[in-house]
């Protein structure tokens, strides 16, 4: 009986113990693969606070097909604070862009949701800057592009980024796999450091004077001291 006892407490033990110690997966990201780096950028047309290798998201193909060959790549930061996503979009080393000429235009240069809902082109006033503009024949080209576009936390199982680049001699379409990729942009938790400190509720000038307890020795021989007295008044 006794050793079922001790192993009951043993058991007990060890389940409060790992209920102490469980990890907190209550904010974990159902999705780390396809979640952008988090961060913001300066959408100025200078590359230069990227990491490419920490940003990078996903290559582009040419005309959107993994059985094709790489023509760029993109990069992706998310603010979640502000619910904005980052873009830049790079051609290979040595190839670029085109900006317009050629049958291509601003409006062939995008980030879509799906093939219709279209969240920015190099048509935009704000939002959108060219790396390196230049000219090469009849082309406007450029050597990468940078964007910024908001969007509300979740996932997405259909952006669509996509660009004109210059290869084998002619146009080509650069998109990401089948124009459709899947993405998580996970909401904005507040750190500790950002909790507004919690205020202590404000104490009184004159605090009230608690009495200091009664040893029960003492409460004892006042007892017997009544008793006693009680006694003695019968006994007169």
């Amino acid at each position: 009986m006794r050793r079922k006892m001790i192993g009951s407490a043993a058991v007990v033990g060890a389940l409060v113990w790992g209920g102490l110690t469980a990890p907190n997966t209550a904010n974990a990201n159902p999705y780390p693969l396809i979640t952008p780096s988090l961060g913001t950028a300066i959408v100025d047309g200078v590359a230069n606070e990227w990491d490419l290798a920490e940003d990078f998201f996903a290559p582009l193909y040419r005309a959107g097909k993994s059985t094709h060959p790489v023509e760029g790549s993109v990069h992706l930061r998310w603010d979640a604070e502000n619910e904005l996503l980052y873009a830049l979009v790079l051609p290979n080393p040595g190839q670029f862009f085109i900006r317009e000429g050629g049958g291509v235009g601003h409006d062939d240069t995008f980030i879509k949701l799906g093939h219709s809902n279209k969240l920015i082109d190099a048509d935009a006033a704000t939002g959108f800057a060219w790396i390196d503009p230049s000219t090469y024949g009849i082309y406007d080209i450029a050597y990468g592009w940078e964007a910024v576009v908001s969007l509300e936390a979740g996932f997405y199982g259909n952006l669509n980024i996509h660009s004109q680049t210059f290869a084998d001699g002619e146009d080509q379409t650069a998109a990401v796999e089948n124009r459709a990729i899947e993405i998580y942009l996970p909401p904005f938790t507040p750190s500790d450091d950002d909790q507004d400190p919690v205020t202590p509720p404000p104490q009184d000038d004159d605090p009230v004077a608690v009495p200091e307890p009664v040893s029960a020795g003492l409460a004892l021989l006042g007892l017997g001291g009544v008793i006693l007295a009680g006694t003695r008044r019968r006994r007169i």
